[in-house]
């Protein structure tokens, strides 16, 4: 289980007047502290301030889960998806019997899991609806969102991500990777001129060099999105230091980090092609 508890001291400041045996009233003064965690807000945040005698009594700040989701991995920004569901969906995803069907099954489920993450802090507005009982205030999101798959790969994450997001747009980029030279090249791209989403998913099954993944974000910084997110069900250990070098401010999500490419670029242990098990295109 993973649990954290920070004790965070509040010191008493005595103001205290001139003259006369009788202090003025003391006022006690919280010590801001600021936490170095990740985006998620711990839910458990209490304060207990006891007034008298210029008492003021510690307040705990309290991390608690069955298994903490989101494990920071590697540098500031990027988050391995530690989940037990993510274990199991992604050992069959690498085993080498798993057939086309099933790997495009196993590629949604993880998928998902990885949106649940990587949408946890998308804004909301406040909705007044009619319920059969009552009216109430319920709550939409109130940001503007594209869902960008790399071709073709990508698109083996897109159902899972419209199906939580039905009114995302989804815009397609295109690239592949020269065989020579593991460098991508581009052949498509259709992003707009200006009129730039708010949040933009880009989506990749695999992060090896992260080479496609740059001109991604490039092309979407280009088009003037202010947050972009990586979703790719694993990642190399070059790859999202590649990342993380070139642009700080990218989050990344993944459900898994391997340690290393081999010398053809392949992510290792990684699960193969993605591209071509997803699209049944192995030969």
């Amino acid at each position: 289980m993973a649990e954290w508890s920070i004790a965070v001291v509040l010191k008493t400041i005595e103001l205290r007047g001139s003259g006369g045996s009788n202090p003025s009233p003391s006022v006690s003064f919280l010590c801001s502290v600021s936490l170095l965690t990740d985006y998620r807000q711990s839910r458990f945040l209490s304060f207990h301030n006891a007034e008298s005698d210029d008492e003021v009594i510690f307040s705990r700040l309290v991390f608690s889960s069955p298994r903490n989701l989101l494990e920071r991995s590697v540098v500031e920004g990027v988050f391995e998806v530690k989940h037990p569901l993510v274990d199991h969906h992604l050992t069959i995803l690498r085993d080498t019997t798993t057939p086309p069907s099933l790997f495009r099954q196993q590629t949604h489920r993880l998928a998902a899991l990885l949106a649940h993450v990587a949408t946890e802090d998308l804004p909301l507005q406040d909705k007044q609806i009619q319920t059969p009982i009552t009216e109430m205030t319920g709550s939409e999101l109130s940001c503007r969102i594209a869902i960008v798959p790399i071709l073709r790969a990508g698109l083996g994450l897109v159902d899972p991500l419209q199906d939580l997001l039905p009114d995302a747009e989804v815009w397609h980029l295109g690239m592949y990777r020269d065989e020579k030279t593991a460098k991508p090249v581009e052949y498509y791209c259709k992003l707009p001129e200006g009129g730039a989403c708010d949040v933009g998913f880009v989506l990749d099954p695999m992060l090896a060099t992260g080479g496609s993944v740059v001109s991604a974000i490039e092309a979407l910084e280009r088009w003037g999105c202010p947050d972009i997110r990586v979703l790719s069900v694993i990642a190399s250990r070059p790859g999202v230091e590649r990342l993380q070098e070139a642009f700080p401010r990218v989050r990344i999500f993944v459900s898994s980090i391997d340690p290393e490419l081999n010398e053809n670029k392949f992510i290792v242990p990684g699960l193969g092609d993605a591209g071509d098990r997803i699209f049944n295109t192995l030969w």
